[in-house]
């Protein structure tokens, strides 16, 4: 799971255009946390440090521990959306 996280903070950053220093700053937490956190380095990470890393995201926890978006193909999405809406 710390894994994905990181691939989530990763993706969420770099959309942002945000380097790994800045993130850190608007999120209130040290640069190790964040470059660790994208490496998949920690095994643990505290829900306070995810809502700072969020916040300063502009998303919310969620969305930074949800699966990768890209993991689903819009073509498979179609068909459930289609198949969930009749």
């Amino acid at each position: 799971m710390m894994e994905r996280i990181g691939e989530r903070l990763l993706d969420l950053r770099r959309r942002r255009g945000l380097s790994q220093t800045e993130l850190a700053g608007l999120a209130g937490v040290h640069l190790n946390t964040v470059l660790y956190l994208e490496r998949g380095q920690l095994r643990t990470v505290l829900l306070s440090t995810l809502e700072k890393l969020s916040g300063a995201l502009e998303v919310t926890v969620s969305d930074l521990i949800a699966p990768h978006p890209r993991r689903t193909s819009r073509t498979h999405r179609r068909k459930q959306n289609h198949a969930a809406h009749g």
